[in-house]
Order: C-alpha cells, then structure tokens, then sequence
C-alpha cells in the first residue's frame, strides 16, 4: 500500500486555526482514502494514543479530502469518489466504505466524454467551494465539479464537469502534473485565485473567479541562483518538482522534492504580467524574467536557508506539510520522505528557524496536526507523534 494523503476531523469546528474542514471529534481520521482511524473519544475529543481502524475502503490507490460528512477520495486513475462517512461508529470494526454512483465524479463515463475532456487522468488533491469542487486532475491541470448534480444521469448539456484548464495537450501540458491546490480570495477586487503545485512546471496561478472560463495568470519555476564565477551570477530554475501548497495570511508557501519550500507574497503571484505576455513563457534560461522573487525558501539540508548541515547527505525532499498557529506562533510541520519530519518556526516569513527534526522509520509522505498529536503518513503506516 502506498499513502500519498492524510486528513483529519477538527474537534473544536475552529477551521481557521487547524486548517481543518470537519467539527465533529467522532469522526475518525482517514489517511489515503483506504483506511479510517479513531483518533479522539467522544467525551471531551481527548486525544487517544491507541488509534483503532474503523473503516476502510476496496481500494489502496486514493488520495483525500474531506468535507460535509464526507469522504472526498482522488481515485488515482478513475476521478473523484465522494463517499459517506455518517455510518462510522465503535460497535462494528471496521466499516466498508463504498461509493454510490451518485458519488462518482469522472470524466469518462458509459455515455461518454464528459466536459469536453477526452482523456481521464490522476486527481491528487481537492478543495471545495461552495456546490464546486476545485481538482488538481494531474496533467488536465485543474478541473471543476458541480457536486449539486448527479453523475450517474445520462450526460445533458448540464455537464458536471462545469470547468477546466490545462488539459488537451499531449508533451507540455500548461499546469505541468497537477499535484496540489489552494484557493484565495482576493477581498479588494473580489476576484478568486488558485495556486497550483504544478509538478515538473513549477507554480501555477489561474484566476478561477468565472469557474467555467478560468484564466492562467502565470505558470514558472522557482529560481535559483548560482554564482559561476565571482560576481558573475546566473539564474536558473529550481531542482525537481512541486508537490504541495499553503496559504497562510497573505502568503503562499510551496514545497519542492528537491529544492525544499518557497515563500511569496500573493500580492506578487497575482500581478498582471506585461501585455502580450505568455503565462507559461515568462521566463528564458539565466534570466530571471518575470518570475516572482521568492520572499523565503526553507532547504531542511542546508543551514544558510534554515536547515540543519548534518543532514546535508539525506536525501529526503519536502512533501506534505501543515500549519496552524500556536500562541502566535506559526509553526509549520513538513514530511521529507526519507529523512522524516521538520517542524519549523516561520512565524517571520522571510526567516524559517527549524525547531525540530525527527526521523521516521517509513517514508513521510503528508502530515496533519491535532491536539499536540502529529499525525504522519507513510508509504506503509499511519504514524503518530506527540
């Protein structure tokens, strides 16, 4: 089994704090979508340091979302399955968890191609917006669902899929591989953003204020400065790929397998590029072009950007990660696959102090944060930390 996600119920309903879509503390948390685990007893949501399964599912290939007594879980290959998680209780362990076809969100179907998308790909992450679930579909980019409709009537010209962008090209496809996304809300303009952890492509940024005619602002790669000769620098892109993505206040942090996590200012994400500009070509090689300056970056292997040099050989890139703040402190907590997890204080953005680092004995893949329990994801296991 490998799992990629990890998601948890709030006890407290302070979404704002946590991060966190549930309110209810008997509601189990549930990891890649295959498996649910009791983190909380019902009196008081005191933290358990025994976690029972309660529930799982057929399948060992999804990520997860969740929101609304539901399970929102990213079939690897097949699109999104929306799944109730109402019936989970302690009498009968543990709950199979089965989708109905009104829960299945694809963009194939018997009665064929749905939204004008002719191919299905990996949905990885999600985020919901009222009736509209904001996708990132892999290399489709980002797509939109309308969860009001059924899925398992005949296709009308009332699709569900009500919205894309970055689908239909075959070597390049403008998102990259869309593994991550975030939604903002511009309250001075009252436009809608999404940044998207765009894979090999980098950072992607759509305007998603019309979800049915969604506008690219700009797709690029972090940069990355070396010194080639004294004096003489040049500027390159990051190493490896994006896989994550927070916003926290007015700021968008993104994490890179190979590069460790970026800081901008949204205010820099959002700027209208110069007239005539191509989104995904404002840049060329060495030069910075008009490539957002970063207001921080994070390396967890290297003590000039906040890390620690004795992990300078560990091979673990940044993944998931999670933040809430903690008597005014944000503090963020990032899995990096083979080296384990990081806890770092970012509460100055433009200065990440690395608090604590501990290894973990799986692959970390994604990590969430409740009631003084840091709960990590790994290729095999649910591992809990206090």
């Amino acid at each position: 089994m490998l799992w990629t996600s990890l998601s948890l119920l709030s006890c407290n309903g302070d979404d704002d704090e946590l991060f966190s879509d549930f309110t209810q503390c008997n509601i189990p948390v549930l990891a890649d979508g295959t498996t649910a685990w009791k983190i909380a007893d019902k009196n008081g949501c005191s933290p358990m340091n025994e976690v029972p399964l309660v529930a799982n599912t057929l399948r060992n290939e999804y990520a997860l979302n969740t929101a609304n007594d539901k399970a929102y879980l990213m079939l690897l290959s097949r699109g999104l399955r929306r799944v109730g998680v109402d019936g989970i209780n302690d009498a009968e362990l543990p709950v199979l968890l089965k989708p109905l076809l009104s829960g299945i969100y694809e963009q194939n179907s018997g009665s064929g191609s749905v939204g004008g998308l002719s191919m299905q790909h990996r949905a990885n992450d999600l985020v919901i917006d009222g009736k509209l679930v904001f996708v990132a579909d892999g290399s489709n980019g980002l797509t939109v669902y309308d969860l009001s409709k059924d899925p398992s009537i005949p296709l009308t010209d009332e699709s569900y899929v009500i919205g894309n962008i970055g689908a239909g090209t075959q070597s390049q496809p403008p998102l990259g591989h869309a593994t991550s996304l975030k939604l903002w809300n511009d309250a001075t303009t009252g436009k809608k953003y999404a940044f998207v952890a765009s894979g090999q492509a980098g950072i992607g940024v759509v305007d998603v204020t019309d979800a049915t005619n969604m506008a690219l602002v700009k797709v690029f790669e972090p940069i990355k400065i070396e010194e080639k000769e004294p004096g003489i620098f040049k500027y390159g892109k990051a190493d490896g790929k994006s896989v994550d993505v927070l916003v926290v206040d007015k700021y968008a942090y993104f994490t890179y397998d190979s590069f460790g996590i970026v800081a901008y200012r949204i205010e820099d994400l959002i700027k209208p590029l110069p007239e005539g500009m191509n989104p995904t070509e404002i840049w060329s090689p060495g030069k910075i072009g008009a490539r957002p300056i970063s207001i921080a970056r994070f390396n967890l292997q290297d003590s000039m950007l906040g890390g620690n040099d004795e992990l300078a050989d560990s091979s673990g890139g940044a993944q998931g990660m999670f933040a809430h703040k903690v008597g005014g402190k944000h503090l963020f907590y990032v899995t990096h696959d083979a080296t384990g997890v990081a806890k770092i204080d970012w509460t100055n953005v433009a200065n990440p102090i690395l608090v604590q680092h501990v290894d973990t004995a799986d692959a970390a893949a994604d990590v969430e944060v409740m009631n003084g329990r840091a709960y990590v994801a790994g290729a095999d296991a649910l591992v809990l930390m206090k």
